[in-house]
């Protein structure tokens, strides 16, 4: 990384070595992938070396995707922080439901009507998730913003808490349940008046 910084500071770089410079990219990306991977298995107490059902595989990519998602090292994770993340998921990350109905289409894209998959058949779907996820992220984003336009408070770019969570019930907008913690962790709260916390509408 500082030899790349060191050289584009003082020489800038030729076509060839962006081309470089993009395979070693991909490639340690390819790598951080398999390795999250491999420890995926591992959390689930799965074989690397062996042949899974496709529904032991798609609970591999389940909780591989999960670990992205809630930006876990799942490596560092213990058996019950992923038992956690697995059964809570739903609450933890709102949109789970649509990204998994997602996912299956992207594996019946990739590998139609398999029975049966091995390490790379699993990884080669993760590497296909890993690069169609963007857009499916980006509707959420979307979807998110338009929903925070409707509760939005006066043209102030921002929504009452309370309006917030009563959107649940009232609009079911069901992805409005993350708590006030969680909000403020994520720098979604506009706090300058304590008294009455808002959620800020992103641009």
């Amino acid at each position: 990384h500082n030899i790349f910084e060191e050289h584009l500071g003082t020489h800038g770089f030729d076509l060839h070595e962006v081309a470089v410079l993009a395979a070693t990219l991909e490639n340690l990306i390819h790598a951080e992938a398999s390795g999250r991977l491999r420890s995926t298995y591992t959390q689930l107490a799965q074989d690397t070396e062996s042949t899974l059902t496709a529904e032991d595989a798609m609970d591999v990519v389940d909780t591989y995707l999960q670990s992205i998602l809630l930006s876990n090292n799942i490596s560092a994770m213990s058996s019950a922080q992923v038992h956690r993340m697995r059964r809570f998921i739903d609450v933890l990350f709102p949109y789970w439901n649509a990204t998994k109905t997602w996912l299956r289409g992207v594996v019946q894209d990739v590998a139609p009507d398999r029975t049966t998959m091995v390490f790379s058949d699993v990884a080669q779907i993760v590497e296909v998730v890993s690069e169609r996820y963007g857009s499916q992220s980006d509707q959420d984003c979307q979807d998110i913003q338009d929903k925070l336009v409707v509760l939005e408070e006066g043209g102030t770019g921002r929504v009452k808490l309370r309006d917030f969570y009563e959107s649940v019930g009232s609009r079911g907008f069901w992805n409005f349940r993350e708590n006030l913690e969680y909000l403020k962790h994520a720098g979604a709260i506009d706090d300058s008046d304590p008294s009455a916390p808002r959620v800020i509408i992103p641009n």
